[in-house]
């Protein structure tokens, strides 16, 4: 039983670290991306960037 407890344990802790490091990755990127598409998106006025910066915001929000 001890190695299957033991077993257990490592792979919860794999799974838990996996998901943690991509999920920081991506909540570290997410910002960068928001401000580059509303940048864009002022200097050519092209609504589909609004649309990516509002996709990028609503993204965030979930993560945080």
């Amino acid at each position: 039983h001890m190695i299957d407890t033991l077993l257990a344990a490592r792979l919860l802790m794999a799974i838990s670290l996996g998901f943690h490091i991509i999920i920081a990755s991506i909540s570290m990127i997410l910002p960068f991306l928001m401000y580059t598409a509303y940048i864009k998106h002022k200097k050519t006025k092209d609504p589909e960037y609004l649309t990516l910066s509002k996709f990028y915001k609503m993204s965030n929000r979930y993560l945080f």
